[in-house]
């Protein structure tokens, strides 16, 4: 959670570079890539994979729905950042090893003794959980919080935790019922984005397309981390 607080910021601040606009009084725009570099290096503290894979695609749908006159801006600026990106968390690495929390995360994961066929895959075991909660009341689910009842437990590890992914949530405790109305909520979002981002494209205001761009990458955001941790 305090990585998708850090990415929401980190969006805000791209989108701000992308269109030259002052979202906040006390920073310059010019300002922005120092704090987005920041950013970055505050979610490599997080040792989180998650955040990293949604400002990609937050990146490319902010290209597909700007104007390209913006693009043609921030093409030159967005490969000059990333080399600064890059140099920056190298020459920082062995001083506060920002990397490092990545690669030991791996190694636990990878390494430890007799945890590798547990922890490793917990994502599918939870989401096997999921699916045998559903199949056994298909309906309503097993209700809110019945999930962790029937939850992993072995000599290594006592699982208490969510499903991690809000559409196996609606399932296991929802049922069909559940999973219907999450899917449409889903659905009507991203219509609804979708369609406001494309009839403002062209406004002669840049304003309101920015304004409709920041609301649609942020709930983008919230829908895809959906699939790997719970926003209900």
């Amino acid at each position: 959670h305090t990585s998708m607080l850090i990415l929401i910021g980190t969006v805000i601040m791209l989108i701000g570079v992308t269109y030259k606009t002052n979202n906040f009084k006390i920073f310059k725009p010019t300002w922005y890539v120092y704090l987005i570099l920041f950013n970055i290096i505050a979610l490599l503290s997080t040792a989180t994979k998650t955040p990293f894979a949604l400002l990609f695609f937050i990146i490319i749908a902010i290209y597909i729905y700007s104007p390209s006159n913006l693009i043609r801006y921030v093409k030159t600026k967005v490969i000059l950042f990333i080399m600064l990106v890059l140099l920056v968390l190298t020459a920082i690495n062995p001083y506060i090893g920002v990397l490092d929390n990545i690669y030991k995360r791996i190694d636990i994961i990878s390494t430890k003794d007799n945890v590798v066929d547990k922890y490793g895959k917990v994502r599918f075991i939870i989401a096997e959980y999921a699916v045998a909660n559903a199949i056994e009341n298909p309906i309503m689910g097993v209700g809110l919080e019945g999930f962790k009842s029937n939850l992993i437990q072995s000599t290594n590890i006592d699982f208490r935790t969510s499903t991690h992914n809000t559409t196996l949530w609606s399932l296991a405790e929802g049922g069909l019922i559940g999973l219907f109305l999450w899917l449409n909520i889903v659905f009507l979002l991203f219509f609804s984005l979708n369609r406001l981002l494309k009839r403002t494209k062209n406004s002669e205001k840049l304003e309101i397309h920015e304004l409709s761009v920041v609301s649609g990458m942020l709930m983008s955001l919230y829908l895809i981390a959906s699939l790997s941790f719970n926003i209900e």
